[in-house]
């Protein structure tokens, strides 16, 4: 009974871990994809704008991706601005 139990709390822990490892992997794509549109449509990106990319949440990477269709700058999308 008790091997059952381990097995039980066992096989939650590791769903637990694959599902942590797709939520981590989706933000670290969604991440890359609007680095790449930034540099795209701004040119290369300072390492301050890097940092402040990277420290962003989830929810904010995807409003930042709708925002850049229309920002004119990175100041408009509270980055900064681009290295030369």
């Amino acid at each position: 009974m008790e091997l059952g139990l381990l097995d039980h709390v066992e096989q939650r822990g590791l769903q637990r871990g694959k599902l942590e490892g797709k939520l981590e992997g989706k933000l670290e794509g969604q991440r890359e994809l609007v680095r790449e549109q930034l540099e795209t449509r701004f040119g290369p990106l300072s390492p301050s704008v890097v940092a402040a990319l990277e420290a962003l949440p989830g929810d904010r990477l995807i409003e930042l991706g709708r925002a850049l269709i229309t920002a004119a700058s990175l100041e408009q999308l509270g980055l900064g601005v681009a290295s030369t």
